[in-house]
């Protein structure tokens, strides 16, 4: 049997976090849906997995809550579930930076998979800034690309802040796994006054599904059993 596995990530103001998270886990296990949810004052970070069936059922329903609604979910497939509990975890962040994300923060422009490769195609001058830990970035990264050599995302800040001058005046191209971090990674760039900033949309996970590996060297490390995807393989 194939499984689908899904992500997605939705940035916005959250209320009544408690009531939300009994209703998540309620559907969640109505449906028989395992993974994690996180929810935050600032937003979500959801990683599912399901069988075709259950997963369409579950969205479905869960399409008409206003906090999912048109929800952009990353796709791919394996042959068995890679996580075994269903969990919803309330959290000041969605994901630990140090500092939440404000509802009017301006964030990189979104650059899309396609673009990025003719960029890449083209060698076009852009620096390529990995915003993943150590171990992600062992698995594989792009061609190229600058790592920071964090150990965890919330060391980013001080890392960008030492090397804000070095990139001034630069085209800068940040990506990540599923486009989460770049989310907040780019808003602090901005803020610290680089120009030219993009946020690869949906990441490598979006990447590899939508043009394949062209100029990524390695796996995408993923955080569950599978540990790391190659592919975005498809039913």
């Amino acid at each position: 049997m194939q499984f689908i596995n899904t992500a997605s990530y939705r940035f916005m103001p959250l209320q009544e976090l408690s009531a939300l998270q009994a209703r998540a886990k309620a559907l969640l296990n109505k449906h028989n849906i395992f993974g994690t949810l996180i929810i935050a004052p600032e937003g979500w970070n959801a990683n599912f997995c399901a069988t075709p069936e259950n997963w369409r059922a579950f969205s479905q329903e869960l399409s008409d809550w206003p906090e999912f609604h048109n929800v952009d979910w990353k796709i791919s497939y394996s042959e068995k579930i890679p996580f075994w509990s269903t969990k919803v975890r309330r959290k000041k962040e969605t994901i630990a930076f140090g500092e939440p994300l404000s509802p009017d923060a301006v964030i990189g422009a979104r650059l899309s998979p396609k673009e990025l490769k003719e960029w890449l195609d083209t060698e076009q001058d852009v620096v390529l800034l990995d915003t993943r830990n150590d171990y992600e970035i062992e698995k594989g990264t792009f061609r190229g690309a600058i790592d920071f050599k964090l150990e965890r995302f919330r060391d980013f800040p001080e890392q960008l802040r030492a090397r804000v001058k070095d990139l001034q005046d630069k085209k800068v191209v940040m990506f990540c796994t599923g486009g989460i971090r770049c989310e907040k990674a780019s808003a602090l760039a901005l803020k610290l006054g680089l120009k030219d900033v993009y946020q690869l949309e949906g990441g490598i996970l979006r990447y590899l599904e939508n043009v394949g590996n062209d100029h990524y060297e390695g796996a995408c490390f993923v955080f569950d059993d599978r540990e790391t995807l190659s592919t975005m393989k498809t039913a």
